[in-house]
C-alpha cells in the first residue's frame, strides 16, 4: 500500500463533508446531519472508485 491509496480516499471524503457542511449551512440544515451525509457520501464516492477501478482492471 503507498502513500496515494490513503490520501486520495481521506481527500475526497474531506471534500465531500466540506461541500455538504457548505450546502447545509446556505440552506440551514442540522450540523450533524451535513457531516453524516457528507461522510456517507464521500466512503459511498470512494467504495464506487474501487468497485470501478477494480472492475475496469480485469
Amino acid at each position: 500500500m503507498n502513500r496515494r491509496d490513503v490520501v486520495a480516499p481521506a481527500v475526497s471524503i474531506l471534500l465531500f463533508t466540506t461541500a455538504y457542511l457548505g450546502i447545509g449551512w446556505l440552506f440551514d440544515w442540522p450540523l450533524a446531519g451535513s457531516i453524516v451525509v457528507g461522510l456517507v457520501g464521500g466512503v459511498g464516492f470512494v467504495l464506487a472508485r474501487r468497485i470501478i477501478a477494480s472492475s475496469s482492471s480485469n
